[in-house]
């Protein structure tokens, strides 16, 4: 099959063509949606007729291998084989719909390249959504990290039919020797609009988002400003776009609207733990601010007096580490690193070191500043009944607990199942997880400390930064000296001294005696929330255990935010 630049067609013909790039448009942006509405209806029909089984959801090796394992181990967040069939088949069907019916026509084909680019614009926004409304939970049923993927991809297969498009009409001028038209306003919104997906295309790349941590902004600001600049250059561009641009921008208001009126704000009592290495951010919502904020929740915060414009702008996502419904206080534990969470903690000290001069200010806790923020928690994952397994394993590594503490204290505090629940934490520094004893009952400290083994890597904190200031103080030193709390704070009297080990754990071989402990039959779920090295860890130790273990059932789960 060959396509040929055919210059004599006539009205009619011309007619046609246009009338079957407006179906191939038509049937590219609708089809997505209603295969989700089926999936959803599905959902809801199984909801609706469920007995209630009484046995967990489980992994089996076959749904591990196409679901949940790395295609590519060395870049997990390139997604499962699953992933990869699927995205394969959304590409040979885009393909298969900018082929049929072009009659061999140069120009056909070089339109629907542009029209399909065009007409997944809609799904791309929303599968971008991170509301909590209706529509994203009812449709996706999963949360925005787990559907982030796919946008991913989305965006790289609408670049590279852009580029085709592009390039295929870049050769159709040259030939036909229509260079000159190059100038005109609607193919120059166009060279616009490719120039400025590219840019895009390339900032989300991993190793320009990770590499250093300051692009990562550049990222995120390229990523909204280019991408909303995009509707007016399209829009000048051709007509028969329009009706893609609209909907795309009416799911993006839809999104951006519903995370608006969903933001809740109070302040933020930011305080440096010891160690130097982690942050605790208590933020108080304002009343009559009401918000109910599930177990393994996270949030996205914003503090607009960070980076002034900047901090406005941009949210970033932290674990819930605990939630007082009656106070209606979120305690948030960040690892303090180049970026937000530096530049939070700086604010907080200068905050601090005005506040001192103010004779007016309150030196009730010295360690504490206040700073105004706000805070939008978009849709969560669906997580298990936990107690229906007969042990639980969460691992998490440094400021992860921050995931797993919850868990562990939410279900001490439910009715006893005969559930064996086991947490290993790996920590640098001994008064890293000190945090996680605070505000908890005599009788559920107990529980929780008993279920606690921590694993101390290095008893040395580590220095934000080798910066020395005029006194010849670290900057470690002058936050320390700002923000830390005065008293001297212990583990409670409650945690075996037995749990505390200072070695790296042996993760996989934890995840096999949790294993062996269990009788034939039973069901063990397996969560972890740490650094990336630790996920690959436990992830190949569970695929393994799935792999050879045919008695005994297995739920994995892992939590991050490292796209």
């Amino acid at each position: 099959m060959g396509w040929y630049i055919k210059l004599d067609l006539t009205d009619q013909e011309r007619h046609r063509r246009r009338s079957a790039l407006d179906g191939t448009g038509f049937i590219s942006c609708a089809a997505p949606f209603i295969v989700l509405l089926g999936l959803a209806a599905i959902r809801a029909y199984r909801r609706k007729h469920s007995t209630g089984s009484s046995f967990p959801p489980t992994i089996g090796p076959l749904e591990w291998r196409v679901l949940h394992a790395p295609a590519v181990a060395a870049f997990p967040e390139m997604g499962s084989l699953g992933v990869w069939g699927g995205t394969l088949g959304y590409v040979v069907w885009q393909l298969y719909l900018a082929m049929s019916g072009t009659n061999e026509d140069y120009l056909h084909l070089t339109k629907a390249f542009g029209t399909l680019a065009v007409s997944n614009l809609p799904l791309h926004f929303f599968l971008a959504g991170k509301s909590r409304t209706f529509i994203h939970r009812w449709l996706l049923h999963c949360s925005h990290t787990s559907i982030n993927i796919f946008h991913r991809w989305l965006g790289r297969l609408i670049f590279t039919f852009v580029a085709f498009h592009a390039i295929l009409y870049l050769n159709y001028f040259f030939a036909t020797d229509q260079v000159d038209v190059l100038s005109s306003a609607d193919i120059l919104c166009g060279i616009t609009a490719m120039t400025m997906l590219g840019i895009i295309f390339t900032t989300s790349l991993s190793l320009i988002r990770h590499t250093p941590s300051s692009y990562f902004t550049v990222f995120y600001f390229t990523h909204i400003i280019l991408a909303l600049l995009l509707f007016p250059i399209l829009w000048m561009h051709v007509s028969h776009c329009h009706p893609y641009l609209i909907l795309s921008a009416l799911l993006w208001l839809w999104d951006y609207t519903s995370r608006w009126f969903a933001t809740r704000w109070g302040h933020a009592d930011v305080k440096l733990l010891p160690g130097g290495r982690t942050a605790e951010v208590d933020i108080t919502l304002n009343p009559p601010e009401k918000i109910s904020i599930p177990t393994g929740a996270h949030i996205f915060v914003t503090v607009p007096r960070l980076h002034r414009l900047r901090g406005k702008m941009r949210s970033n996502p932290f674990s819930v580490a605990s939630f007082s419904d009656t106070e209606q206080r979120i305690k948030l534990v960040m690892r303090v690193r180049d970026g937000f969470t530096k530049s939070l903690v700086q604010l907080a000290q200068s905050t601090r070191k005005a506040a001192s001069r103010d004779p007016d200010a309150d030196d009730d806790d010295p360690s504490m500043v206040h700073l105004p923020a706000s805070i939008f928690l978009p849709s969560q994952p669906p997580f298990p009944n936990f107690l229906q397994y007969a042990r639980i394993l969460f691992i998490a590594g440094g400021v992860g607990g921050s995931f797993c503490v919850p868990w562990v204290k939410h279900l001490h505090t439910q009715p006893p199942t005969g559930t064996t629940i086991r947490f290993v934490w790996a920590v640098s520094d001994s008064s890293e997880p000190l945090w996680s004893f605070d505000d908890t009952p005599e009788d559920l400290l107990h529980a929780y400390a008993s279920s606690l083994e921590l694993y101390v890597t290095r008893s040395h904190p580590h220095p934000l930064t080798t910066t020395f200031s005029k006194s010849g103080q670290t900057e470690e030193d002058q936050l320390q000296a700002e923000l830390l709390p005065r008293e001297n704070r212990m583990f409670p009297m409650a945690f075996p001294k037995e749990n505390l080990r200072r070695e790296r754990p042996n993760l996989r071989r934890i995840v096999e005696q949790e294993l062996e402990s269990c009788f034939e039959g039973d069901d063990m779920a397996v969560v972890v929330c740490g650094p990336e090295e630790m996920s690959r860890v436990v992830r190949e130790a569970v695929g393994k255990v799935i792999g050879n273990q045919k008695n005994v059932g297995v739920w994995f789960w892992e939590e991050g935010f490292g796209y």
